[in-house]
């Protein structure tokens, strides 16, 4: 992931050099990613936005690329 808006990339390592696309259309800046197997989603945090708490909002990456906000309570997370 990288850019503003946040751009989801896949690459092919069948050619050479390697080749790396972009997946969806981006729309939310967002950082601190990481793949849960389980569901096989990408989390992420977004970059911009919050609640009126001040707190970040978590996002779920499809694998089209596209974010939606999660309905979590994370004011547990320190």
């Amino acid at each position: 992931t990288q850019g503003q808006p946040t751009a989801l990339f896949e690459f092919d390592r069948s050619q050479n050099p390697i080749v790396f696309d972009q997946i969806g259309g981006g729309g939310r800046t967002y950082n601190a990613t990481g793949y849960n197997p389980v569901d096989d989603f990408i989390y992420a945090f977004d970059t911009e936005e919050e609640d009126a708490l001040g707190n970040k909002f978590l996002l779920r990456i499809s694998p089209n690329g596209s974010a939606e906000i999660v309905d979590a309570d994370l004011s547990t997370l320190s």
